[in-house]
């Protein structure tokens, strides 16, 4: 059985009726969990990433009017939290060096929670505005995930997969190089990104990227 912990710093691109926003991600926390059949090439995997992530903006606008023209100052807030589940069964079709290959057949699951909230200043006057949206969505994906060894110690792990669903499209990219640093522990640095097309209510669009530390332990 594998274990893999990563922790990921991404970027995150949010869109929803026609807007766009870019957002720093606070943290985001990846876990995995597989298991393959100790005398066949099947497999079961499992993975949980969860996000956290926080963004504002303050702008001015001066609006011309007579004998003077006004500015007006908008303050916003975003909080935007996230979870992402996915199962998957799976296949061998490559165990020998350098190349090692296995198909995935799986669903995920995307859930979001937003907060925002906006104040508006002029003329010593001061409003806020604020709201809360929240939604979920179901996917089935296929894919493929391995590795290919450099030597003993240097490998190039891969994991790709595509789907739809209540997404009109959703895929994700991995790939990276990893350490076997002892028979229990490689350690890993890759590079993720991660994309839904929803077109639905809560959001259009989504999708998060960045750089990925981890180790996976075996035993």
């Amino acid at each position: 059985m594998n274990r893999r912990l990563a922790a990921e710093m991404p970027r995150l691109c949010v869109e929803n009726l026609g807007n766009s926003a870019l957002l720093p991600a606070l943290f985001a926390l990846i876990r995995n969990l597989s298991s393959r059949h100790p005398s066949g090439p099947e497999l079961i995997r499992g993975s949980l990433i969860y996000l956290n992530v926080s963004a504002d903006d303050t702008r001015k606008v001066t609006v011309p009017l007579s004998p003077q023209s006004v500015d007006i100052i908008a303050h916003a807030d975003l909080d935007l939290a996230g979870l992402v589940f996915q199962l998957a069964g799976g296949y061998n079709l490559l165990s020998e060096r350098p190349l090692k290959m296995d198909l995935l057949v799986g669903a995920r699951f995307l859930k979001l929670d937003s907060d925002i909230s906006v104040d508006l200043s002029a003329l010593g006057q001061n409003r806020q505005f604020t709201g809360s949206e929240s939604g979920s969505v179901w996917d089935g994906f296929i894919g493929a995930k391995g590795m290919y060894a450099f030597n003993s110690r240097w490998s190039f792990p891969y994991y790709v997969d595509i789907g739809t669903g209540q997404s009109d499209l959703t895929w994700q990219a991995m790939a990276g190089v990893a350490y076997h640093a002892a028979k229990w522990v490689d350690i890993a640095l890759g590079y993720r990104y991660m994309e839904w097309e929803v077109g639905g209510n809560f959001v259009d669009d989504i999708n998060f990227s960045g750089p990925t530390l981890g180790a996976v332990f075996r035993w």
